[in-house]
């Protein structure tokens, strides 16, 4: 998570006045560690919910995987297709 600050030049010319933006190349950054403990408090306060989300594997093991031979899931049930 990153952010820049911009500065503001005003410019008058022919009797109007016009913005010019410039990045300040100054940069403002939150560190692992303040992210790391702001996670952790976020999900003390908000424990997370999972009831009824699937784990990965077991998704991975009802999805045909595309292989050098065919389809395939992980628990080894092969579907060829001619391509």
């Amino acid at each position: 998570m990153s952010s820049s600050l911009s500065d503001s030049e005003f410019v008058e010319r022919d009797g109007q006045t016009i913005e010019h933006v410039q990045n300040t190349n100054i940069s403002i950054c939150v560190t692992a560690d303040s992210i790391s403990q702001a996670l952790a408090t976020f999900k003390q306060e908000y424990p997370p919910r999972l009831d009824g989300v699937g784990w990965l594997d077991e998704h991975l093991a009802t999805v045909p995987m595309k292989t050098s031979m065919g389809w395939e899931t992980e628990g080894g049930v092969e579907v060829t297709t001619d391509f």
